[in-house]
């Protein structure tokens, strides 16, 4: 279901607003396919201990693979096997409600305000929990329900246990063209939260957690790892006044049909979580945290200079319990790039036109950098080594510059 309304306060306000749910649109066959779908899938790997060599030749082929005995209509589920399997009665498919209220008013100079409020929430999302995990902090693999069946390895049951919110206050500018300019700019400041993400989802709808031992799943909901608190962006397009038609001479050929466009772009880091050592916790399955013992000071520093934080507020927990810091507690670094163009034309008369296009991504080459290691067991703890990727904001690791002709009829 949709609802939306519009309300004309007077010529230059409009106030808007909407609400609609999605129901959860992922099939029970994209987490339960492949290779954890056993007995219908069963993986093999065929290798050389010389990984140099090839497994055998093609007149040899590979193994008869020999597959479990289905006569009795009942396959026993080795103990070595990941499988997954829907949880009775909790099988429904979840909802996602998202709503917005926005505010939009008329400004001098051609330029309008928009200001709005955009929520979504969602609840009963597709996820799986680890029925076979220690029921018992620092009870080891001896602790899980089925190990005096020999089995150590994971039982993930798949239901309704997916959380996501996500509340943001949007501010957009905009002036269409005229008079030879176009402006167009955002502002968002939000904040995403849900119970599983990074290394706990995987790209094909299987979602696990950090944390299955009872009384500690709570420690799964946080901020989400994709999320940025502030994100700035404003695109611009201004074409010089000067166009052909109006007179010649040699300064005006050389004046006539110039535009110039880009994109600035200012962003936040995005939060990472410090882990440590998970030996003495001695429980399968679950993160260890790092302990929070001192104010963290940003020291700022990127690869061979030194650490981004000052790495002596960490330190490894001692004992059985986990760290008291939580999952995405700290953040890395934000960045800001700028894209520039510089577009000239030439009329070549009737609809023909010859365009010379000098771009530029990344102007000033400034560096966007991955967060720093989060893992205290580690000689880089808090060290950044790496560019960061994408998610959504402008990413060009170095200058790019590309010179282009268009022609058009």
């Amino acid at each position: 279901p949709r609802l939306g309304a519009i309300y004309r306060w007077n010529d230059d306000t409009v106030v808007r607003g909407g609400f609609g749910v999605t129901y959860n649109p992922i099939p029970w066959a994209r987490a339960l396919r492949g290779d954890n779908a056993y007995p219908i899938t069963i993986p093999f790997s065929f290798f050389n201990n010389d990984t140099f060599l090839p497994y055998g030749t093609l007149n040899q082929g590979l193994p008869i693979v020999t597959g479990p005995d289905t006569s009795s209509g009942q396959v026993a589920l080795p103990n070595s096997v990941t499988v997954w399997t829907a949880e009775p009665d909790n099988v429904d498919r979840g909802s996602i409600k998202t709503w917005n209220l926005s505010f939009e008013r008329r400004l001098p100079w051609d330029v309008s305000l928009d200001v709005a409020y955009v929520g979504a929430r969602g609840d009963g999302g597709y996820a799986a929990i680890d029925i076979n995990n220690p029921t018992t902090i620092g009870s080891g693999n001896a602790g899980r329900p089925y190990a005096s069946r020999g089995r150590t390895t994971q039982l993930l049951s798949f239901g309704q246990y997916l959380i996501t919110r996500y509340n943001s206050l949007q501010i957009a500018l905009n002036r269409p063209f005229t008079k030879g300019i176009m402006l167009k700019g955002a502002y968002t400041l939000s904040q995403a939260k849900n119970n599983a993400s990074g290394a706990g989802a995987d790209q094909d709808g299987r979602v696990t957690f950090n944390w299955n031992v009872p009384g500690e799943f709570d420690r799964n909901y946080a901020v989400a790892g994709f999320d940025r608190t502030h994100v700035v962006q404003i695109g611009f397009l201004y074409q010089l006044p000067w166009q052909s038609g109006g007179g010649g001479g040699l300064g005006r050929a050389i004046i006539n049909d110039w535009q110039i466009n880009g994109v600035v772009a200012a962003f936040s880091g995005q939060p990472f979580t410090a882990t440590a050592n998970a030996n003495q916790l001695n429980t399968p399955n679950n993160t260890q945290l790092a302990d929070l013992v001192g104010e963290p000071q940003k020291l700022g520093l990127i690869g061979a200079e030194g650490t981004y934080y000052d790495i002596s507020a960490w330190a490894q927990p001692q004992g059985v319990r986990f760290g008291n810091t939580a999952r995405n507690q700290f953040r890395g670094p934000g960045s800001w790039n700028t894209d520039l163009s510089i577009f000239r034309a030439f009329p070549l008369g009737a609809s023909r036109r010859l365009e010379f296009r000098l771009e530029t991504a990344n102007l000033f080459n400034t560096p966007k950098f991955a967060n720093p290691n989060g893992d205290i067991t580690s000689t880089n703890f808090m060290r950044i080594t790496a560019i960061a990727n994408s998610n959504g904001v402008p990413h060009y690791p170095e200058r790019q510059v590309r010179l282009g002709l268009r022609f058009s009829f």
